[in-house]
């Protein structure tokens, strides 16, 4: 329901967007696609969604996509930051989340919105 609601904000602000079912896809939808930034949510799984940003960081192919890295309050690690280009703590506006994108430095015409993993107090969470 969250995705479904920022999928359409973005979408309404002109972009396109890609969703994947899991990391594994995400980093294949990522090395093969032309992506402008990716939205990664790192709440419940935090060290998953780290991991995940790095390994985003080690590969050549992926490396300079800007990524907005999500979280939830209170699970925001010092280490998000320096991998992620913006973050934001859930809950938050699709406005504050599309005025990230606008702060990115390239132009971004294309997101990767993961699908959700359930998460107990949403009904969707995206990854």
């Amino acid at each position: 329901m969250v995705r479904r609601f920022l999928r359409a904000a973005l979408e309404a602000s002109h972009y396109s967007v890609l969703e994947a079912a899991n990391d594994r896809e995400g980093l294949e939808l990522a090395g093969r696609q032309n992506i402008g930034a990716i939205v990664l949510d790192c709440m419940g799984t935090q060290a998953a969604g780290l991991r995940t940003l790095k390994k985003l960081r080690s590969n050549p192919g992926t490396h300079a996509i800007p990524v907005i890295a999500m979280s939830g309050l209170g699970q925001y690690g010092y280490d998000l930051p320096l991998w992620a280009n913006a973050c934001l703590v859930k809950p938050f506006r699709p406005s504050q989340l599309i005025r990230k994108i606008q702060g990115l430095p390239l132009p971004i015409q294309q997101m990767l919105l993961p699908d959700p993993k359930p998460a107990p107090e949403l009904q969707a969470a995206l990854l």
